[in-house]
C-alpha cells in the first residue's frame, strides 16, 4: 500500500516517507486500505504494544517501524 502522504501530527511522522510502500502490518500481508484499517483496529486492542509496520523504500530497501497507535475517544 502506497503512502501517500505523512500527517506531521500523526504517529507515523518522521517513520513513514511519502513514497514508502507498505507490506505488512503486524506481520500480515497488506495489499487494501481496509487491510490497513483492519491491521490498526486489532493494535488498538494491544493497549501499550506499538503495530509493527514492514516497509518498502526505493533508495534504502526493506525496513521496520514500530507505530505507536493512540486509542482516542
Amino acid at each position: 500500500m502506497l503512502v501517500r502522504s505523512v500527517s506531521p501530527r500523526g504517529p507515523s511522522f518522521g517513520k513513514l516517507q511519502k513514497g514508502d510502500v507498505v507490506i505488512e502490518m503486524a506481520f500480515e500481508a497488506i495489499e487494501t486500505p481496509e487491510e490497513a484499517l483492519l491491521a490498526m483496529d486489532a493494535a488498538t486492542d494491544r493497549e501499550g504494544q506499538p503495530l509493527l509496520l514492514r516497509i518498502f523504500r526505493r533508495n534504502g530497501g526493506t525496513s521496520f517501524q514500530a507505530i505507536d497507535i493512540e486509542v482516542r475517544g
